[in-house]
């Protein structure tokens, strides 16, 4: 026995369960795409950040570097 709503199964059709709007197999399928894409988003993410840091922390170092070398010939002049 079935409605719109709901299966019913069992001897005496007691047990009730809800009727899916989708088939199982496409909810698996679009709960799997969104975790791809939340793993590739964030692998992407950390990949530009890591570059970012890479590429900022030499740039941080010479510049320190410069500003102490400008101080050092301001101190003997």
């Amino acid at each position: 026995m079935s409605s719109d709503a709901y299966v019913f199964s069992g001897e005496k059709c007691e047990v009730r369960v809800e009727r899916l709007q989708l088939e199982s197999k496409y909810i698996v399928a679009i709960a799997a795409s969104v975790g791809g894409v939340i793993v590739i988003s964030s692998a992407v993410i950390i990949v530009c950040l890591v570059f970012r840091l890479r590429r900022k922390a030499p740039k941080d170092a010479d510049e320190r570097f410069v500003a102490v070398t400008i101080d050092l010939c301001m101190r003997f002049d």
